[in-house]
């Protein structure tokens, strides 16, 4: 069910499936035609075993031949046919012409019982069924999509509703992403999407399935205008009464989910990007009260599960430091400055730097507790992290937001402790290509001045941007390294373009080699099995 303000901008597709014999209901389509134009009845063998039906023959159905309603002319006069005529009753008229009705006879699409005649209607008239509200093909997963997420959809189930309720070029919107099936199937029928979803895990999924996807290649209908014009489909004829009585050419219906595929060409993922933002315009006064209260009885949780508990936690209402607290450290209670972020803005650079200004010689650490950072602002942190007072970055999980469904019970993972990328530079003997070995994701222990490592085979997916502008990360080179592999698909229907040894780099800690130049920038991002990132900028 859909909706609009305006009906008249509702836009449908009728859908269509081939028409199966196994599943036709035979004892509508009760006749056969065979090869030698004698007509009978199906046996009872047949019907309950189609393939027992004769090669070649023809199955049929017949119809009714007369309208309610009673009209002046030929469409009202009786009928001869095979030396019968025949009447009509009261309040009844044929469906076309005395003209029309002797082209039927003559066409062989007419059938007479003891008493009354009926119009001819092959199979192959319409081959096939439009879909209705019952779809019975959909009960197990579409497309033998591997399910990667909890609550993930049936790709054809999403597949049906966009091609109804679209055309290619149209705006699809997904404000639940999840595991990013309705980005997917809009990026392969060539609509424009956006998706929404406020976990992490889900928009890493999401990005991972766009990735390593690959799709048909169907033929536009104007390669000129692009996809806005459309595909080319393939169609079928749809013989109706009117045709054959009056010789005209049959119309022919489009078949929207099956548009003509260029089998010498495949399809990957068109360019994305990957937003954060709120709809919250201002910091919500309650919401700093929500998070020292959280802060105070979860404490901050560390990858390897650690948890480290704050206590005495207070709001401040003076500069860039929100709240105050203590935590224990070489058996004695340190004082911490908290400096929460809004949901709506990344932190950046100048926050830290006032933040550091305010917290002056009262604390010996500082914590940045935010939604989410941008790559700059870690890499400004990860340098401080030696120095005094020491800086840590806390990662807030944005279901806070929704406090009113988070379970009220200690050991929640609210607040995260952020990594930094554990990476080297490996530089050719001429200095004119490098490239970068992953070892894992580092962490500083603020409560021990320790570091500790994420190993390698934690890691989900590494992402480098060559030359970093300082403004937008672009992937120029990424690696998927869970235990199952994304890219198998891509890599049995691309064998006559890649070889196998790239898609063992794609899985690889190690970057392929480019050029390089002093003073150049790279940015690089980690990603670990939770969907948790962290980022970090290099200048050669």
């Amino acid at each position: 069910m859909w909706y609009a303000k305006n009906k008249t901008q509702l836009k449908y597709h009728p859908l269509y499936s081939p028409k199966k014999i196994d599943d036709l209901n035979l004892n509508l389509y009760r006749f056969v035609e065979e090869k030698d134009g004698t007509r009978r009845i199906l046996s009872k063998e047949e019907r309950a075993n189609p393939r027992l039906i004769p090669a070649g023959a023809r199955i049929y159905r017949i119809g009714d031949l007369t309208s309610q309603g009673s009209t002046q002319g030929s469409s009202s006069q009786p009928f001869e046919f095979e030396g019968k005529t025949y009447t009509l009753g009261k309040n009844s008229h044929w469906k076309t012409t005395q003209a029309g009705l002797r082209n039927l006879a003559k066409n062989h699409r007419i059938q007479s019982t003891r008493s009354n005649i009926y119009y001819v209607r092959f199979l192959e008239d319409f081959p096939v069924n439009q879909l209705n509200n019952i779809w019975t093909d959909t009960g197990t997963g579409g497309y033998n999509d591997p399910k990667i997420y909890a609550v993930q959809t049936n790709t054809k189930v999403v597949q049906r509703c966009i091609l109804m309720t679209t055309d290619p070029g149209d705006l699809v919107l997904d404000p639940t992403c999840g595991s990013g099936t309705t980005a997917v199937v809009a990026e392969q029928w060539g609509r424009r999407w956006i998706s929404c979803d406020t976990s992490q895990i889900a928009i890493f999924l999401a990005r991972q399935r766009l990735m390593t996807a690959i799709f048909p290649y169907y033929i536009l209908s104007n390669p000129a205008d692009g996809v806005k014009r459309g595909f080319q489909y393939q169609s079928v004829s749809h013989v109706k009464l009117r045709n054959l009585a009056f010789d005209e050419s049959p119309i022919q219906e489009a078949l929207f989910n099956d548009p003509i595929i260029d089998s010498t060409k495949i399809r990957v993922s068109g360019f994305f990007t990957i937003e954060k933002f709120s709809g919250l315009r201002d910091f919500p006064e309650h919401l700093v009260i929500t998070l020292v209260s959280r802060l105070q009885k979860d404490g901050i949780s560390f990858p390897d599960g650690r948890q480290i508990a704050i206590v005495n936690v207070k709001t401040n209402e003076k500069g860039a430091i929100q709240a105050t607290g203590e935590i224990m450290k070489d058996g004695q209670q340190k004082k911490v400055a908290l400096a929460f972020n809004t949901p709506y803005n990344p932190l950046g650079s100048s926050q830290v730097t006032q933040t550091i200004v305010d917290a002056g010689r009262g604390f010996e650490l500082v914590f940045f507790l935010g939604f989410h950072f941008l790559p700059e602002t870690q890499t400004c942190i990860q340098i401080q992290q030696n120095h005094s007072p020491q800086l840590a970055l806390i990662s807030i999980n944005p279901e806070i937001l929704l406090e009113e469904l988070l379970p009220d019970s200690k050991g929640n993972q609210i607040f995260t402790l952020v990594g930094r990328p554990a990476i080297t530079l490996e530089f050719t003997p001429e200095k004119k290509q490098v490239h970068v070995e992953f070892q894992g994701i580092q962490y500083f222990n603020p409560f021990s001045d320790e570091f500790y490592s994420l190993p390698s085979k934690d890691m989900a997916a590494w992402f480098l941007d060559e030359d970093y502008d300082g403004h937008t990360f672009y992937i120029h080179q990424c690696g998927f390294l869970g235990r199952k592999n994304p890219w198998l698909k891509m890599q049995r229907q691309s064998r006559r373009i890649l070889e196998e040894g790239d898609f063992q780099r794609l899985r690889s800690l190690r970057s392929n080699d480019f050029p390089c130049y002093k003073g150049q920038k790279i940015a690089v991002k980690l990603f670990d099995s939770r969907g948790g990132e962290v980022s970090s900028i290099m200048t050669l």
